[in-house]
Order: structure tokens, then sequence, then C-alpha cells
């Protein structure tokens, strides 16, 4: 019973808003702007291989959730009414200021099509981030409640990434991609 509580009090943990620079445009990007969507903070850093392993992975959750017509892409025709896909991955860069001037090129290179951005200020890394373990998934439901917190990454970690956003979601229409077991 204590189990139960505990895990039901950790699902009803209200995310802090937070806002980093996107790259390359240097953007403003805020957590509050996503409500609705169900929202990937992904902490990483390139010099860690997990961490480049990590974000290719949720290219391939990214791109299975947000195909919501079943084209193969993902584009306008898949946004809601209200211009937004189900799922935001917002991959934030632990690196350090020099390092960030990769960052640009790292995406282009990796092609990752959603959000890569910064915390110029380190305030967002000291919110959700305290144990400072990279690569760091915290996954935050439509509500703004965080849902789940995964430290470290593993082979296959995309498939459980993805089965818990469709459950997020309502949706049990995803084809499972590779690697992903059907």
């Amino acid at each position: 019973m204590a189990i139960l509580f505990a895990l039901h009090a950790f699902a009803a943990e209200p995310a802090p808003d937070f806002t980093v620079h996107q790259i390359p445009n240097h953007q403003k990007v805020t957590l509050s702007q996503h409500k609705g969507q169900v929202v990937i903070v992904a902490f990483w850093a390139m010099w860690s291989a997990p961490s480049t392993m990590q974000l290719s992975g949720l290219k391939t959750v990214y791109n299975a959730i947000n195909d919501t017509n079943g084209d193969g892409t993902v584009n306008d025709d898949d946004k809601n009414k209200d211009g937004k896909l189900p799922l935001e991955i917002i991959a934030i860069s632990t690196d350090d200021e020099r390092e960030r001037r990769k960052l640009a090129g790292f995406r282009k290179s990796h092609q990752l099509p959603y959000t890569i951005a910064y915390d110029r200020e380190g305030i967002v890394l000291a919110t959700y981030l305290p144990s400072e373990v990279i690569p760091t998934l915290v996954i935050i439901g439509q509500a703004g409640n965080i849902t789940r917190r995964k430290q470290e990454y593993a082979p296959g970690d995309e498939c459980e990434t993805l089965d818990h956003v469709a459950s997020l979601l309502g949706r049990t229409d995803i084809p499972k991609p590779a690697p992903c077991p059907n």
C-alpha cells in the first residue's frame, strides 16, 4: 500500500516551469508553452556516448508519436487544432559555454527533429538534475506533472519511453518501430 501511495504522489509532482535557449537561434523556449503536450526533457552532453545514443533513440520516439496521420513523416498535417504535436522533446545540453558553439552542428549532423537547447543560467539543471547524472530523462504529462524520471541510458530504453508516452496520450495505435518488440 505504501508503494502505491509513493508512486501516486510522484505522478502528481508538478513540473516547475523553466526557460531555456534554443539552438541555433537562441530563442527562448519555456515549458509552459507546451501545456497540453507530453514533454520529454532530456539532459545530455556531447561528450557522453550514452547521451548521443539516447538522443538517437528519442528521434524514433518523436517520429512514432508525432506521425499522427501515418504518412511516414512529421509535418504540419500532424498537428492538432491548437497547432501542436502530441509530443515535444526538449534536449537540454549540459555542455559548457565553449562547447555550446558546436550544438547547431551536432543537431544537424545527427538530424535531430526536436528542440536542442541550453540552460544559460544553470537554473533548470539545478532544479531538475540535482544528481547531475547524464543522461537523464524527465517525462511530463499533458497536465504539467512529472510522470517519470529515468537516469542513464541502455539500448532499448526508447521502447519503454515510447510505451509510456503512448499511455499518457491514451494511444494504442502507434506502430512499434525497430528495435521495439511488437
